[in-house]
């Protein structure tokens, strides 16, 4: 095999990179995509991945950040609304807030 081939195979597998995640302060972990996380808290959310590879080079962390908000609105109120009997018109109206 030609020294040049050699040399190619050999870069293509000294360099194999690994991927480690991190969700808010937590610490980096190994991850892998899709990477999923569940039962998140209300609030202001940072996940960052960065990558490593065979000879311990690292990447620039990549950050993607969002918020969660479980939290319902108030209920609606009803400010107003026909008299008990609508006749002789079937139309009813309805004013509200929220």
């Amino acid at each position: 095999m030609p020294y040049g081939c050699i040399i190619g195979v050999l870069c293509a597998t000294l360099n194999p990179t690994t991927t480690q995640c991190k969700l808010d302060g937590a610490g980096y972990t190994p991850c892998t995509s899709p990477e999923s996380s569940a039962n998140l808290s209300n609030g202001e959310h940072i996940f960052t991945v960065e990558a490593t590879d065979s000879l311990g080079n690292v990447s620039a962390p990549a950050s993607y950040s969002w918020s969660v908000d479980t939290t319902a609105p108030p209920a609606p109120t009803i400010t107003s609304g026909p008299s008990q009997t609508t006749a002789p018109t079937p139309n009813a109206v309805f004013t509200f807030t929220g």
